[in-house]
């Protein structure tokens, strides 16, 4: 079994919706900025929920997976963020400890378009033997949907949700409402959360900026 960890080297530029777009989603003035900085909290939240509930990227952001070594031969090497939109660098150390690279345009085929993405090595090419270290290779890469949701309706909505329950919850009384997840949420979490296909892999830590 491979172990493995996240690390979000560069965060999103923005948040899937704008203050006015939550605003008006809640029916609040445009003039009425009591809620302003709260409504921007409660974006950023349902974001970072949605993300790790589903194993999606939302808005672009770049990241590193570190396993301690490559699959076995040929075996697909998945990507357990999406929708993935480039794989950057491959680094690994070799059997000397020698750092080195796999040339990503040359060097692996990827399968970026299905979900979960993945990679394999280049046509009659197996995986490179590693020193097994930790975090030993280190793939970087980019997923998102760009600076907006307008690709994909689901996930736009779920933020909306999200984002108008807890609003509408946020007395301290009702603590016990405000942790829970709306069914109609819950749902479109099941249909957007990505296949399970990277299990092998067990477990992972992740760090975000």
């Amino acid at each position: 079994m491979l172990t493995y960890h996240l690390n979000q080297s560069a965060a999103p530029a923005n948040e899937p919706l704008t203050t006015a777009q939550a605003k008006l989603h809640l029916n609040i003035e445009t003039a009425e900025t009591f809620f302003d900085a709260y409504l921007d909290d409660l974006v950023k939240v349902a974001r970072e929920l949605v993300e790790t509930e589903t194993g999606l990227q939302l808005i672009t952001a770049t990241w590193e997976l570190y396993l301690p070594r490559f699959p076995q031969g040929r075996e697909r090497l998945y990507i357990p963020i999406g929708p993935v939109l480039s794989i950057t660098n491959i680094d690994y150390p070799d059997t000397a400890g020698v750092a080195a690279t796999i040339n990503v345009t040359t060097g692996i085929q990827k399968t970026i378009h299905e979900s979960p993405a993945y990679l394999t090595p280049a046509y009659d090419a197996s995986w490179p033997a590693v020193r097994q270290l930790v975090d030993g290779v280190k793939i970087t890469f980019t997923a998102g949907h760009g600076s907006t949701l307008s690709s994909n309706a689901r996930a736009e909505h779920l933020v909306r949700l999200l984002v108008a329950h807890w609003f509408r919850h946020r007395e301290p009384a009702a603590e016990k409402t405000f942790n829970q997840i709306p069914l109609t949420a819950r749902r479109l979490i099941d249909q957007l959360r990505l296949p399970d296909e990277f299990h092998a892999y067990g477990e992972p830590s992740v760090h975000k900026n």
